[in-house]
């Protein structure tokens, strides 16, 4: 055979291939070179940054994270005749400019913009008042941007006498002979006679070791499950060792689950005790709460913390607790009445807890003792639960963020899962943030997480009430009466004429005709109503006209521009709205949401639609939604804000009740709801374009509700409008 016989020759496509390689390989290489350049430029700058604290030797915003490292600064201590002391329990200085201190949520004083404080130093500052008064007292230092840096709970201080740290950054407090301007030591401890921890609660790094103070003549017994000490629980004699307790060794997370177990969860442990006299007699007792290595968990960052104690048999035994189906649940089914069975939880009971809540930086403002009983809405047939504090002792603190929250009227707190929004949990923030420039009322609210005798129970959400706060905080009201018609009409208000007032002359008098609806005008904020009412069926909320909304007045008049009289609206819940899978197609961004039977059968828009000026400003308000408020670049940059702060959240809440969800579980859950407002503005608009139609089918379908004939209405409508009639 000759030479070369045999061999093939490069065709055309493999010399393609060739080059295609050749030119892969240059282009990854190009891109390897650019990314190393880039890695120097960035290392670079991290060098320039350490060099400029290095020579500098102060922290600041602009060189590194601002909010680690204003966590080293502590309210050390706390003197009854007026100063405040700071502590720098880091090792480098830090500027303490800009920065103001609170006394029970209000403003004591601002620290000069050229204050700062050495690494291991104190800080004085002096106030112009009587300090540690209260019973409790809460002291709080903020940052420029309002962040809480620092919050310290004082008890009722004595002449002269102080409250901080009994060593400057140690973690152990007590009461304290003054040491102004110098660091703490433990020689300065004033002993009180009283069952005392050594440590407050709250969220450590690492391990604590734990002190009790056992006063004369008493024995202290102790539990570490929530469950409620006797003097058959551990007796107090040495100090007890707290650590990190995560993992898979809970104890009643499962037992709600129906079936399903999470792998771990976040655990603290709640620490019970009291002190029993000669006599057998129970004389104190204390309860906090410790959370070791979690504080900065992804789920729980920058997001306040409720933990409630309870003894466990309140929530899980068959025969009295009150989460589970139980005993009530199994007679019914045993009996066969029906198919809506009775349950534990909806036995309206109460039992005796005990509450704390941790700021977002994780520093406790607020402890007491609660009647806890269960939250009566949807969630209540759900693994994840809402609760009501009742009787909160001695009310909600201020300085605490929970007192926005807190309902001083009824004296309770709602403690709300997210109801039909579990996957998400980020509806109802959403639309309350996109409305904030509209006529009508948005809802205050706050996530948080909640913890049960020391286990995680997922995220939560607290709402504000409507109260004088409110009314304050939003429309600048503090001299009117409010008054506030909750679900149309609620007794408890005390006002039930007032509002039926307006819904009687609405529905009784024809509003087509001018002077009746100028007389109208004259009643209520067209524009709040318009607004309320279009966010509603814009979001194609399911239950609209069912959960509750607000209507609310000014009894009188007076020279803020919101205390004419008249009535304006805030919106209720919205969790089922936005093509929320638990509204069972009642969500969907085509559905006529004008067609549902709570608007059928809403007597003031039915009473509105007949003016031609109501029905024009209502197709411009519709407009306005879908151009402005509810836009789609609008919602999307909001959205993604509001995801940063509760996805983790989210995520690891539906994590501990329902399953390990999948890796773009979020991400799928936020493209639903911005699926629903990109299809959303073309049939809302269709609707409300050719709401004459809708008008037809509204009689058509439900006739019975109409405008009263004047016959019905006599004794309404005086003489001079019966002519008019």
């Amino acid at each position: 055979m000759e030479r070369g016989q045999g061999r093939k020759s490069f065709s055309v496509k493999d010399i393609v291939i060739i080059v295609l390689c050749l030119v892969a390989l240059l282009a990854l290489f190009f891109i390897l070179q650019k990314s190393k350049e880039a890695e120097q430029i960035e290392q670079q700058q991290l060098n320039e940054i350490q060099t400029s604290i290095e020579q500098s030797g102060e922290i600041t915003s602009e060189n590194l994270n601002k909010k680690e490292d204003l966590s080293r600064i502590v309210i050390n201590e706390v003197n009854q005749e007026g100063w405040i002391e700071l502590y720098n329990a880091g090792n480098m200085q830090i500027n303490l400019g800009g920065m103001s201190l609170y006394i029970n949520g209000e403003k004591v004083g601002e620290i000069p913009a050229d204050a700062s404080i050495e690494s291991e130093s104190v800080y004085v500052f002096e106030t112009e008042s009587t300090l540690g008064t209260e019973r409790n007292n809460v002291f709080s230092l903020r940052d420029k941007d309002d962040n809480q840096v620092s919050t310290m709970i004082v008890p009722q201080l004595l002449s002269g006498e102080s409250y901080g740290y009994s060593e400057s950054g140690s973690l152990q407090v007590s009461y304290l002979e003054p040491s102004k301007d110098e660091i703490n030591v433990k020689d300065s401890v004033i002993p009180k006679d009283a069952l005392t921890f050594s440590v407050p609660g709250g969220f450590y790094a690492g391990a604590i070791s734990l002190e009790m103070n056992v006063p004369k003549g008493t024995e202290v017994y102790y539990t570490l499950d929530g469950s409620d000490p006797t003097t058959e629980s551990q007796k107090y004699e040495n100090t007890i060792r707290i650590e990190n307790r995560s993992g898979s060794n809970y104890t009643y997370a499962g037992i709600v689950n129906n079936g399903y177990k999470p792998s771990r969860i976040s655990m603290g442990t709640v620490v019970r005790a009291i002190a029993v006299n000669a006599k057998g007699e129970v004389v104190e007792e204390c309860t906090e709460s410790y959370f070791i290595g979690i504080g900065n968990n992804s789920n729980m960052i920058n997001l306040p913390v409720i933990s409630l104690t309870t003894d466990p048999d309140n929530l899980f035994d068959y025969f009295e607790g009150m989460y589970i189906q139980g005993k009530y649940y199994e007679e019914d089914l045993a009996l066969g009445i029906g198919d809506t069975f009775n349950a534990n939880y909806l036995m309206n009971w109460e039992k005796d807890a005990h509450i704390e809540f941790f700021e977002n930086n994780k520093d406790k403002s607020y402890a007491g003792k609660i009647n806890l009983s269960m939250l009566r809405d949807y969630s209540m047939s759900t693994p994840q639960k809402g609760f009501q504090a009742i009787g909160i002792e001695n009310g909600a603190w201020k300085g605490s963020t929970l007192y926005r929250y807190f309902d001083d009227v009824s004296n309770s707190l709602k403690i709300q899962a997210n109801k039909r929004d579990n996957d998400s949990k980020a509806r109802e923030y959403l639309v309350n943030e996109l409305i904030k420039n509209t006529a009508v009322g948005y809802v205050d609210m706050i996530p948080c997480t909640l913890f049960i005798n020391g286990e995680y129970w997922g995220g939560y959400t607290l709402r504000a009430p409507m109260d004088e706060l409110y009314f304050s905080r939003h429309y600048g009201i503090t001299d009117e009466h409010v008054i506030v018609a909750k679900d149309e009409v609620v007794e408890e208000y005390g006002y039930r004429d007032s509002y039926t007032q307006l819904l009687q002359f609405a529905s009784t008098r024809d509003m087509s005709l001018d002077t009746n609806y100028e007389q109208l005008k004259s009643m209520m904020d067209i524009q709040s109503y318009l607004d309320y009412f279009c966010v509603n069926m814009f979001i194609s909320n399911a239950d609209y006209g069912i959960d509750e909304t607000y209507a609310w007045k000014t009894a009188t008049v007076g020279e803020n521009e919101y205390a004419d009289g008249r009535w304006r609206w805030i919106v209720g819940k919205l969790d089922n709205s936005m093509n929320t899978s638990s509204a069972k197609g009642m969500a969907t961004s085509s559905i006529n949401t004008y067609l549902m039977q709570e608007v059928r059968e809403d007597m003031l828009i039915r009473s509105l639609i007949r003016n031609d000026e109501f029905k024009a400003q209502l197709q411009n308000t519709m407009n306005k939604m879908a151009e402005e408020v509810f836009a789609y670049d609008v919602v999307e940059t909001t959205l993604e804000e509001i995801a940063d702060s509760i996805e983790k959240m989210a995520t690891s809440s539906y994590e501990r009740f329902y399953g390990y969800p999948s890796s773009n579980f979020y991400e799928l859950s936020k493209n639903v709801i911005l699926e629903f407002y990109a299809e959303r503005p073309e049939y809302i608009l269709y609707y409300t374009e050719n709401i004459d139609e809708v008008i037809d089918m509204w009689e058509e379908y439900t006739p019975e509700v109409r405008i009263n004939s004047l016959e019905e209405s006599e004794g309404i409508i005086d003489e001079n409008e019966r002519t008019e009639e």
